[in-house]
């Protein structure tokens, strides 16, 4: 009886153990997903439960040309729930934040809304992507936001460059808008006679905001790095950081570190060892240029797309270009950690990652492991186009081996969706194709990109009745995990 007990006992603690074991995220894996359309990841962060959210670009997914996406996934890789977000034509998030109550702040650009070309696009979401507000900001002509950060008070600014206002062909705007709905806080629009930009957003150690990027119109009319500390209160400015070489020089990116000095990370066609190079600029407290670092090679085009603060005690910073210094590679990920010195980090697993065809990746971020994440595209593992590509590396900054969670996408040719008669006066019948396995839903939309009816779960086979509603054109869209389709319907 007694060796039975034991015996017993045994395979529950086994059990038990192999369940802890398999709950654990790992440290370090890759995964990818898309389907045939360019599906681009620009924004990543760890959510505060542990997993990750993304933002970038799908042309698989929603109503337009393109849309901004915006994904969440969990620890293990596999992903809880994606949205997309915008209109008829192009959006695009080019990062993301979280806010205390685990929504999202997307931060991109957008031509399908706004008030002329292309303006800057933010939208909030609840904390499974459902849409609280979106506003655009801009003019008449092209404006971009490229960089946002949450501030101590839980609002957001946003950076970027404006064709509508200011005093020259382009220039450099930061905004700061309220969380609660949107409405713009203060304005700043930064340049001169010729193109300025801003690229990059941090805080320095005192709560400021830091944004960096480029300027043509003060120094060099072919470009140098520059970067404005603005008081978070009002935008003011609190001080600037310009640096460059008799060629184009400019940032992508900003960091203070702990001891206050600031580095410009970016491209450089003036410091370099060839052609185009990653470049680093480090500044005292003072604001006085310290030291400047270039990486690349003599053959190939590199720059610094982001640059953190290391939260492991490997390295001080981290840095991310794209690369191909294996002779006849493809483009692979360059992934560096740095010292306080601005020298590489020796050991550990710094360099280029990569596979058969091309990978890239354009942000980032320090997880709670003491690892980071990143996110880009990889053009390998059979994607059709651009899939995105997800990196998760450990505090060394190893990669993995495994990819987790990476599942073929089942070929949209061969599901079949029809919605008839279309024309349609009163019902319109929907036969949906796609596994039941999987929830399937369908959003009605005008042709202003509207929400008017959402159906959550589709079977093989629905009446929609559409007897309430004025002539006109709609945009019906079925989609699951994996799929989505939109129709045009004719209401008579």
């Amino acid at each position: 009886m007694e060796k039975r007990v034991n015996r017993s006992l045994f395979y529950l603690l086994f059990a038990l153990s192999a369940l802890i074991l398999n709950g654990q995220a790992p440290r370090k894996f890759y995964t990818k997903f898309g389907r045939s359309g360019i599906d681009m990841g620009y924004g990543v962060k760890q959510t505060l439960d542990g997993q990750y959210i993304i933002t970038g670009s799908t042309s698989s997914y929603g109503y337009g040309n393109t849309d901004a996406l915006l994904t969440k996934m969990d620890s293990m890789g596999v992903i809880i729930w994606q949205k997309s977000l915008g209109g008829f034509v192009n959006d695009i998030g080019r990062s993301i934040n979280q806010l205390p109550d685990s929504g999202f702040v997307v931060s991109g650009y957008s031509n399908s809304f706004g008030n002329g070309g292309y303006d800057a696009y933010v939208v909030r979401t609840d904390k499974y992507g459902n849409v609280i507000w979106q506003k655009t900001w801009g003019g008449m002509d092209w404006d971009f936001a490229q960089d946002a950060i949450l501030m101590p008070d839980n609002n957001i600014v946003i950076c970027g460059s404006t064709q509508s206002f200011g005093n020259g062909k382009k220039d450099a705007f930061a905004v700061k808008l309220n969380v609660l709905n949107g409405s713009v806080m203060w304005q700043k629009i930064i340049g001169g006679a010729e193109d300025d930009e801003f690229k990059g957003l941090t805080l320095d150690n005192s709560g400021n905001i830091v944004s960096a990027g480029y300027t043509k119109s003060r120094g060099d009319v072919l470009g140098d790095m520059w970067a404005f500390t603005l008081n978070p209160a009002n935008g003011d400015s609190l001080g600037r950081l310009m640096y460059g070489s008799n060629k184009a020089d400019w940032a992508n990116d900003v960091v203070v570190m702990p001891d206050g000095k600031t580095i410009l990370a970016g491209g450089s066609e003036g410091f370099t060892n060839g052609k185009k190079d990653a470049c680093r600029v480090w500044f005292y407290p003072s604001g006085q240029f310290d030291f400047y670092i270039n990486d690349g090679l003599a053959t190939e085009d590199e720059e610094i797309f982001k640059i953190i603060r290391s939260n492991s005690g490997f390295c001080a910073s981290i840095f991310i270009y794209s690369t191909k210094e294996i002779a006849g590679s493809k483009t692979d990920i360059k992934t560096a950690g740095v010292n306080t010195g601005g020298w590489l980090v020796p050991g550990g697993f710094s360099g280029s990652f990569g596979f058969l065809e091309d990978e890239e990746a354009f942000d980032i971020a320090p997880t709670k492991d003491k690892g980071t994440v990143q996110v880009g595209y990889t053009t390998s593992f059979n994607a059709i186009n651009r899939d995105v590509f997800f990196v998760k590396r450990d505090s060394v900054l190893s990669y993995g081996t495994n990819l987790v969670g990476l599942n073929e996408i089942k070929d949209e040719e061969k599901v079949t969706i029809n919605a008839y008669p279309n024309p349609v006066q009163n019902f319109l019948t929907l036969k949906n194709g796609l596994s039941t396995s999987h929830r399937v839903t369908a959003e009605l939309r005008s042709v202003e990109g509207r929400l008017i009816r959402i159906m959550d779960t589709i079977t093989a086979e629905e009446t929609i009745d559409l007897s309430n509603l004025e002539a006109g054109i709609y945009f019906l869209r079925v989609y699951s995990d994996y799929y989505s389709k939109t129709i045009k319907i004719e209401k008579w």
